[in-house]
């Protein structure tokens, strides 16, 4: 997808923390911004911290879109962007993340403030499911579901995956 965005003239900017692929980007001429986060934590020090991040590098960037991967990220980015003035906001949900993977206590304590959270931050934006499961609210009964998202969002794409062909599937337009 960045190759295919640089290709059309955009300028590519590449945020995540740094693995094994940054490099590989970087010397392809992308110019990366490390992101410091804990994935899998829920400790919100460092999650208000990974929001903090995120909203300084988004108003020092000043990006025309932001496309964002991963629970955190789309969360806390799609909040920062909304308060960097950012208005073109693309999510892939590619899982709905830790707090729905599993019944365990603090896991089914934080899903209902975790559902509140997914529906204030996806709202004028554009999400992308690319789990069938969390499309059709089958993922250990969480509440959160395209299901119950469908009453904000329109459904606008086809099925599956296929960047190659500019096609996507589970793609929802926000409403107001």
């Amino acid at each position: 997808l960045a190759n295919i965005l640089r290709e059309q003239g955009f300028e590519v900017v590449l945020v995540s923390p740094v693995d094994p692929y940054t490099r590989k980007m970087v010397d392809l001429g992308y110019k990366h911004i490390d992101l410091k986060i804990n994935r899998s934590g829920i400790n919100p020090i460092m999650d208000l911290s990974t929001f903090g991040q995120l909203f300084r590098i988004y108003r020092r960037e000043k990006p025309d879109l932001v496309h964002q991967f991963t629970s955190k990220c789309v969360l806390y980015g799609s909040l920062a962007a909304k308060m960097a003035g950012i208005h073109k906001v693309v999510n892939s949900i590619t899982g709905m993340g830790y707090v729905f993977s599993g019944n365990g206590y603090t896991q089914k304590l934080l899903q209902p403030l975790m559902v509140s959270l997914y529906k204030v931050c996806l709202q004028k934006t554009r999400v992308i499911f690319q789990n069938e499961d969390d499309f059709m609210g089958n993922r250990n009964n969480a509440e959160l579901t395209a299901i119950e998202l469908k009453y904000e969002m329109n459904l606008y794409g086809k099925r599956g995956i296929a960047l190659s062909r500019g096609e996507a599937e589970f793609v929802f337009d926000a409403q107001g």
